[in-house]
């Protein structure tokens, strides 16, 4: 009788017990697990065959989590099944674990094709036959040898300016002269309406494209690999609303920016509060929306951040959405990029006069 072990929570994996148990394969459970190395002992001690592991437990570093699961398959001889349920196949995690060699893999959210995709890890279909995603993992890996920066945009709640937030850094980043787009993480179709109901607009329908307002903004997940090759220096990726359910944590903690946009009324403390309990999100940009300009106002806040505060910023008042607030100084601190750009209106001109350079006053 083979032996698997399941290194997770029985609740979430349940679908991987009923299958293997009606494979009459011998079951073991290892507890979940935040750090994969306080499981390792554990994982070695049973002698599996097979190890399943749910991705979604660690918060340690994507490599150092695919290369632990490579030195326990290569210590017990085991084969290696990785759940990663929802996970973009881009994700550090995903490419950690191609680049050690894994090729079974559980990543849909549909709890049947779980099932089928497991199934197949079992009978060693993709062993022989590697994913689709493969491929695109290894033309991703040549891309990011590009020079780009991605930044993660997130709001507490509905309805606290996200999107409003994600396309004015993108208007910042135009006016120091750099080039940017926005990527559209959650479910809310904003750029497919934008390109249904406004006018002025230019859609590529083959690359899910939208241009409004001199900026360029991209629905189709499916062509993110072909989108990071087009040449942006920074990809804005809006996340719609950080508490809900299908909220892609991993993709957005693995930006090299990461920004939560919050509010003041209660609701919208009470959803802040929760993600600053989880004591894994960090090197966070905290920006406040819809905040009056008074300083006792800002002041409170700054308290309730705490050892936050140095990271909080209040957002300026952007009543149009595609054009840059007048007050933009609070990008400039989040993001102090190089200005490409000479303002020759406002710079002062020099001029010869007799041999001797002199400023037009």
């Amino acid at each position: 009788m083979s032996r698997l072990v399941i290194v997770g929570s029985k609740e979430k994996l349940y679908y991987i017990h009923e299958v293997a148990e009606s494979k009459n394969m011998d079951i073991i459970f290892i507890p979940e697990n935040i750090h994969i190395r306080e499981q390792m002992n554990d994982i070695m001690d049973c002698n599996a065959d097979w190890i399943v592991y749910d991705f979604s437990q660690y918060i340690d570093e994507p490599t150092e989590v695919a290369s632990v699961m490579r030195a326990i398959a290569n210590t017990n001889n085991a084969k290696v099944i990785i759940v990663a349920v929802g996970y973009s196949i881009l994700t550090l995690g995903i490419k950690a674990c191609v680049n050690e060699g894994f090729k079974n893999f559980v990543l849909s959210n549909v709890p049947t094709e779980r099932k089928e995709e497991f199934r197949k890890c079992l009978n060693g279909f993709y062993e022989s036959n590697d994913p689709e995603f493969i491929e695109v993992i290894k033309d991703d890996l040549k891309i990011e040898k590009q020079s780009y920066t991605t930044i993660a945009v997130a709001g507490s709640c509905e309805r606290i300016g996200t999107t409003t937030q994600a396309i004015q850094i993108i208007k910042y980043l135009n006016l120091k002269g750099h080039t940017a787009c926005l990527i559209q993480m959650n479910d809310s179709s904003y750029v497919e309406l934008v390109a249904k109901y406004y006018t002025d607009v230019n859609v590529d329908h083959e690359l899910g494209k939208v241009v409004y307002g001199n900026v360029d903004m991209f629905w189709d997940l499916n062509r993110l690999p072909e989108i990071l090759s087009l040449g942006y220096e920074y990809y804005v990726y809006d996340f719609g609303v950080y508490n809900r359910g299908n909220f892609n944590k991993i993709s957005f903690l693995e930006k090299a920016v990461k920004i939560i946009v919050g509010g003041t009324k209660v609701n919208e403390i009470v959803s802040l509060t929760h993600i600053l309990s989880e004591t894994y999100i960090k090197d966070i940009k905290y920006i406040f929306s819809f905040i009056e300009e008074h300083q006792e106002t800002r002041d409170d806040i700054l308290e309730l951040m705490d050892d936050k505060s140095k990271d909080t910023f209040f957002a300026p008042y952007a009543p149009e959405l595609f054009k840059l607030a007048s007050n933009y100084n609070m990008y400039e601190e989040i993001l102090p990029v190089e200005d490409r750009n000479v303002d020759v209106e406002h710079k002062k001109k020099s001029f010869s006069l007799f041999g001797k350079s002199k400023r037009k006053k």
